[in-house]
């Protein structure tokens, strides 16, 4: 069984990629999707730009299951993989895989249509609707705790934004997509 870890870059967040890139451990394969970006450690790019559910299409095209992150992420504790990886169904970082974080299986996919969209407005209004019917083909999946929090009251300026921070002692995820619909 072929497994990977996937990145979500773009654009707008590429200059985020590389601290997630040197936070993961050598051992575990690394494809990074570049949505309208291509360069150094971009792996494919989407022409069509895609965002998270674009990553998630080249994972089901590369891995039998992989888990999907976020340029905007970093890894404090790579047991986290192995966790994720021990387990045999589907795995959410958050509650219902909300930001689209967490292991996802090929198989489950398969039953799982996998739209391709082009703005950050279908990524955002997909991802709850998308991931239910994801979850819902996988009477399997869990989520992994301890789980990241949806929403914080913590804020930091990094990379020129304003961000929530995320975090539950594995990782830490910065959002900028807090409040935009």
């Amino acid at each position: 069984m072929k497994k990977g870890i996937v990145i979500t870059t773009s654009r707008a967040t590429k200059d985020w990629l590389p601290e997630l890139l040197a936070s993961i451990d050598k051992r575990f394969e690394v494809l990074v999707v570049g949505n309208l970006v291509t360069g150094e450690n971009i792996d494919i790019t989407n022409e069509w730009n895609g965002f998270e559910l674009g990553g998630i299409l080249r994972g089901y095209e590369n891995f039998d299951e992989f888990v999907h992150l976020m340029d905007t992420c970093v890894i404090h504790d790579n047991e986290m993989f192995d966790m994720m990886f021990d387990y045999n169904g589907s795995m959410y970082l958050c509650d219902h895989f909300f930001s689209y974080l967490g292991k996802y299986k090929r198989d489950i996919l398969e039953k799982t249509e996998i739209p391709k969209i082009n703005t950050k407005e279908d990524a955002i209004a997909l991802e709850n609707v998308w991931n239910a019917r994801y979850l819902k083909n996988d009477p399997n999946a869990k989520q992994f705790l301890p789980s990241l929090p949806i929403h914080t009251h913590d804020f930091v300026e990094k990379h020129g934004r304003k961000n929530m921070v995320l975090t539950n002692g594995f990782m830490t995820k910065w959002k900028a997509t807090w409040g935009v619909i």
